[in-house]
């Protein structure tokens, strides 16, 4: 469309001209000035796509590791995330020309992302047991500037889930079995001490 309206442009001033001598400068300077306009809109038009292909492709990367989170009890949701984040990825790569090194510290990146995602959202349904399994078994496909940071917040929420069941186990063993009967505070102090040392031993 650019060089039809470039074109009716110079034809329409080439018209107005006296003579052939003038026409035929006219023409070598419009087509001169013509490479220099689709020089400079091919670069437009390269730096746009590159752009979007850039933001569709974080997008698509984003919704998948959100899939993923959402998905935490389903693990071949989870690992069909990070696979389809990979072909992305790749296929991102080859139409932009990034080098393997690229592609594969992208990989990386983003499956780590998701094994933090889904490990997060473990972490907010009170289940650090499976937090604490989940993360053993794919810590090597962690990044290792996340696994300090997630090794401490699983610790610290194994500490609280522990003591939450342990909690949970003497009211049920030792608590009150009716509303009418009285909360017998030695009596669970006793099991939770007791409990305490089994669970050390």
């Amino acid at each position: 469309e650019a060089q039809t309206a470039w074109q009716e442009h110079t034809a329409r001033v080439t018209e107005g001209l006296s003579n052939d001598e003038q026409r035929l400068a006219f023409q070598r300077l419009a087509g001169s000035r013509w490479a220099t306009i689709d020089n400079q809109l091919n670069k437009h038009i390269y730096a746009e796509n590159l752009r979007y292909d850039n933001e569709t492709t974080a997008a698509w990367g984003k919704n998948e590791i959100e899939r993923a989170a959402r998905s935490w009890q389903d693990t071949d949701v989870i690992t069909s995330s990070i696979g389809i984040q990979g072909a992305v990825l790749t296929d991102y790569a080859r139409r932009t020309g990034k080098p393997p090194e690229w592609l594969e510290q992208a990989k990386l990146e983003s499956t780590s992302a998701t094994h933090k995602a889904v490990l997060n959202q473990m972490l907010i349904n009170g289940q650090d047991t499976l937090a604490d399994a989940y993360y053993k078994e794919h810590e090597s496909e962690i990044a290792v500037d996340d696994r300090e940071t997630l090794a401490n917040k699983l610790d610290t929420a194994g500490t609280n889930g522990q003591a939450e069941r342990l909690a949970q186990d003497v009211w049920i063993s030792s608590g009150p079995t009716n509303d009418d009967d009285a909360v017998n505070l030695d009596t669970m102090t006793a099991e939770v001490r007791k409990q305490g040392k089994d669970d050390k031993s």
